[in-house]
């Protein structure tokens, strides 16, 4: 990403650094992290991928969910609608990974400044289904 770094070990554990003022490491409390850090939010879950824009991040599991994190700018986290108590203001950074819904059979995530995307397999051989938010 622009300043931060999400690193997957063989055993699918997320370990990240870098800037986090706008919760894109995906780890509450901390502004910047300067070593490597596991990020306990994942835990239990096996870790495939991870992509990194400016200011978000997102995680794919080796079941196919997308959990994103960081400034939502433009929608970018892929959660544009807010639900019941939630205020707008809110909704601008997340600090902890939230899991994108309706996606199904994720096998590819990446990150632009911006803007963020997600390949599914749609079921249908030589098909891709593709699902992007930002701007």
């Amino acid at each position: 990403g622009k300043a931060q770094t999400i690193a997957i070990t063989e055993e699918g554990i997320p370990y990240c650094w870098g800037r986090n003022q706008e919760g894109q490491l995906g780890i509450l409390g901390a502004t910047q992290i300067d070593i490597p850090q596991k990020m306990t939010a994942m835990e239990g879950r096996f870790i495939t991928m991870s992509a990194c824009g400016d200011n978000h991040s997102l995680i794919l599991t080796r079941f196919g969910e997308v959990f994103s994190f960081g400034q939502d700018e433009s929608g970018k986290l892929g959660r544009t609608q807010m639900t019941e108590g939630e205020a707008l203001s809110e909704l601008k950074r997340e600090f902890q990974p939230r899991m994108i819904p309706n996606l199904e059979k994720v096998y590819y995530i990446a990150c632009g400044s911006g803007q963020s995307i997600a390949l599914c397999d749609s079921g249908t051989q030589g098909v891709t289904n593709v699902n992007t938010w930002g701007r």
